[in-house]
């Protein structure tokens, strides 16, 4: 499928049914071709109609180049088969049965859930019963952004021109409270209507209150029905619901919300609920979702299904987004990235070497140790990608962790100027004090960038001066800016095409959020084939897990062997640096010390001991490396001095015979042999 022809650079989409949540289509029974449902189905007049006149529009999106100009892209939009299909399918199910039932659409992040929103809303203000009164009067879309999804909003109106279609509940926008708005649009009969999850409770009072609505039918859109929290000011509906006072609702996600409506035995039946999630909680599914076998009630043994699926396995097999776990690495193994991790031209083997030595001797024990380590990753591996528009998020634990992060950021750009063209953002909510921030080591830290006055305030605006308070996720896209520093604001909900590289700093506790978290990354873009994911802190089985969950075919790639500890053993052992003699001396000598450290002593004979144990092996290794530096200075000379005169055999032979002197200092004694446990 393809919404335009351009010769050899078309480009065509999949539009498959799927096979059992993977891509390509189910065999046939009848012995037709898989492929025999597209000119059975969609090519027949009606089903092509309806694609033209309900699904067919032209997205229009602000985008800007490397220079900072700002233009509009248009783009056709051509629903996918997922998409067309469970459109179809929930407004003929809502067409046979009427309101008062649940659907969850069960759709991979990356899937174009904004379009099949709008879709499906499109469609359910103009269900019609057989004569001709609505089946719901008011469609209800509620987005979990604070800032209403403009896109979403767009795309809505892009289908149908109506004026008066769609009304946006926001006081950014209006004088009027969000209840007062509320209430008159859905008195006057605005047929969609979209708030935030802040603004929801309000719509469900006026729903279960309003007399003059309780004959009216809704049907409730959720986005992202997962996770989202309402706020304080779900307050007043607990009061409408008598809730138990025990409940704190301001903590309360959508679905919170809904199964408290449902155990009150209020769960109104002119309301109809369309859930849309790609990792959908075990509460999700008892709310929205429908027994296996619907004449009976949900049991273990007739557990919810989603209405409607596409997996996320389907779309990375698809094309449609990128399998973010093949670029995972643990912090602690990232430096056995070994050549993938360099330029791929030719590069000085010892350079690479030496930066691989550097990041195993990167212990990241604090904030700036990490912003080094992250800084020069990005430089190294990321910042050319995408004709060098690739962009960074690095997701931290805290608020005051991430104003740690923007201040190490900036104090390390400054002290290094090359990498000037790296700038980053931070967001976060409300404003922290000084006192919020500092550490109780702070003090130790003289000149450190952690060091501020109790009395400081920090908020996005003052730490993203040049933002001008404008949304960050527009100023982000901005070339300029390269890494988002987050701490839950964005760290989920948030699509930025251009981001390849993650660093995660957080310790993050769930199944749904690590999925949500990660899938930040997998949208696609033009060139975008690999992402970088560097976990400073998630163990990798708990990620694999967590992904295992809602992906069939998931699997972290080339994790570390844990055998490495010996391959590193036996490597130093083959240099005869030190014998096993030398080893035993020295585990002598440490225990004192950590002895003498830990009971605060001072024990000379301690300090000698140790001084004596690693005495021998310290000048075999300096005399080793000066040997080796002598002969490389020789050898880069004999080679330089060939090339000079264009002698290649003498240019081999210089390089030959470098190769063969590599040799460790002598063979290793027998006895520091190494052996693995079986």
């Amino acid at each position: 499928m393809t919404t335009k022809l351009a010769g050899e650079d078309t480009f065509f989409l999949p539009f498959n049914k799927g096979d059992n949540g993977r891509a390509g289509n189910p065999a046939r029974a009848d012995g037709e071709y898989p492929v025999a449902y597209f000119w059975e189905e969609i090519c027949q007049p009606d089903a092509f109609l309806r694609i033209f006149h309900s699904f067919v529009y032209v997205e229009k999106k602000n985008v800007v180049d490397l220079k900072g100009n700002w233009s509009v892209k248009e783009t056709l939009i051509f629903p996918r088969f997922h998409q067309f299909d469970a459109v179809n399918k929930m407004i003929g199910d809502a067409k046979a049965k009427g309101p008062g039932h649940p659907y969850l659409c069960e759709h991979s992040a990356g899937s174009g859930k904004t379009s099949t929103i709008a879709w499906t809303a499109h469609d359910l203000v103009k269900l019609r019963r057989d004569d001709g009164t609505p089946i719901f009067d008011t469609v209800i879309i509620v987005t979990d952004r604070n800032v209403l999804d403009g896109q979403l909003q767009d795309a809505v109106q892009q289908i149908d021109h109506q004026k008066g279609l769609i009304a946006a509940i926001d006081r950014e926008t209006s004088s009027k409270s969000k209840s007062e708005q509320l209430s008159e649009a859905m008195l006057k009969g605005t047929p969609i209507i979209v708030v935030t999850i802040q603004t929801f409770p309000f719509a469900m009072e006026a729903i279960l209150t309003e007399k003059s609505l309780r004959d009216r039918n809704f049907a409730v859109i959720i986005d992202k029905a997962h996770n989202s929290q309402t706020g304080n000011t779900a307050s007043k509906l607990q009061a409408t619901l008598a809730l138990s006072a025990k409940q704190d609702m301001s903590e309360m996600t959508v679905e919170d919300i809904l199964l408290e409506v449902q155990r009150s035995r209020k769960r109104p039946a002119n309301v109809s609920h369309f859930a849309f999630t790609a990792t959908p909680k075990h509460s999700t599914m008892m709310l929205f979702g429908r027994p296996t076998d619907p004449t009976r009630p949900a049991a273990d043994d007739n557990l919810p299904v989603s209405f409607h699926k596409y997996e996320m396995r389907q779309a990375i097999e698809e094309g449609f987004i990128l399998d973010v776990l093949r670029g995972y690495v643990p912090y602690k193994t990232a430096f056995n990235l070994g050549q993938e991790i360099v330029d791929e031209k030719r590069v000085d083997g010892k350079a690479a070497k030496r930066a691989l030595a550097k990041w195993m001797t990167l212990h990241p024990t604090n904030v700036t140790q990490k912003v080094r380590f992250i800084i020069e990753h990005f430089s190294k591996n990321v910042a050319h990608l995408l004709d060098g528009k690739a962009k960074a998020m690095v997701v931290t634990s805290s608020r005051a962790s991430a104003v740690r992060y923007k201040r190490a950021f900036d104090a390390f750009i400054a002290a290094n100027p090359e990498y000037g063209n790296i700038r980053a953002l931070v967001a976060f909510s409300g404003k922290l004090t000084g006192r919020e921030v500092m550490h109780p080591n702070d003090e130790l830290l003289q000149g450190d960038a952690f060091v501020v006055e109790e009395d400081a305030e920090f908020t996005e605006v003052n730490m993203n001066p040049d933002a001008g308070g404008k949304d960050l996720r527009h100023v982000f896209d901005r070339p300029e800016y390269r890494v988002m520093l987050v701490a839950n604001k964005f760290q989920t909900g948030f699509d930025q095409p251009k981001l390849v590289a993650m660093y995660v700093d957080k310790k993050i506790a769930n199944a749904v959020e690590i999925v949500q978290t990660f899938s930040r990354l997998n949208r696609t873009f033009p060139g975008k084939d690999q992402t970088f994911i560097i976990d400073f802190i998630n163990e990798p089985d708990v990620v694999r897990a967590a992904f295992a969950q809602y992906d069939r075919g998931a699997k972290i790639e080339e994790v570390q062997d844990l055998n490495v500890i010996y391959d590193l053993k036996e490597f130093l052992d083959d240099q005869g640096v030190y014998n096993e003699t030398h080893v035993l001396d020295f585990q002598k000598a440490r225990f004192r010390t950590a002895t003498a450290a830990a009971t605060g002593t001072d024990d000379e004979a301690a300090h000698k001991a140790m001084y004596a144990a690693t005495q021998e092996p310290t000048d075999a290794y300096n005399h080793r490396l000066t040997e080796l530096r002598n002969r490389a200075t020789e050898a880069e000379d004999a080679w330089q001095k060939a090339k000079a005169v264009g002698n290649e055999d003498g240019m081999k032979s210089v390089f030959s015979s470098t190769v063969a002197s590599g040799r460790p200092f002598r063979n290793r004694p027998r006895s520091m042999a190494s052996s693995r446990p079986g």
